[in-house]
This record gives C-alpha cells, sequence and structure tokens, in this order.
C-alpha cells in the first residue's frame, strides 16, 4: 500500500509527493507494455504523469509527483498498485 504525504515547499515551487514505501509481496502489481517500460528502465520517466526523473528507494522506483510506483523482476517493469 502506498501513503501519499504532501511536503511543505517553497512558495512558487512544485509540491511533490512523499512516498512512503509499505509495499509487501502480496501487492497487486501489472506488468506494463515494452514502450512504458522503456520509459521507466531508460528515460526515467512516469508512465501515468510524464515527471521525470523518477526516485528509486528499497529497489521500488516511484514518482515523486503522482505517487506512482514500479518494480523491475527479470527485465519486466511491473506497476504497483
Amino acid at each position: 500500500m502506498k501513503h501519499l504525504i504532501k511536503k511543505a515547499t517553497i512558495p512558487g515551487e512544485k509540491n511533490y509527493v512523499n512516498v512512503e514505501l509499505t509495499h509487501n509481496e502480496a501487492e497487486d502489481m501489472i506488468q506494463l507494455n515494452e514502450l512504458d517500460s522503456a520509459s521507466i528502465k531508460s528515460e526515467r520517466k512516469c508512465v501515468e504523469c510524464g515527471y521525470e526523473p523518477l526516485k528509486t528507494k528499497e529497489g521500488i522506483i516511484y514518482c515523486q509527483n503522482c505517487g506512482s510506483s514500479y518494480k523491475v523482476f527479470n527485465d519486466k517493469v511491473f506497476e504497483i498498485l
């Protein structure tokens, strides 16, 4: 499960989402198509909102803008729901 918490920012700057990663192995995941996978792996760009660059924490790639998170298994990318 992901918990989204707004962080305070300087006025005029973009508000980022602080993603608390509490995923477990039973989380629902969907495999992304090849184009979306390439966007995550090479461009480091979120397929949900287009934000870049993505961050990595504890082996999970996540977006600071919308909170979407992704995991790479055997060279395939999955979105964690």
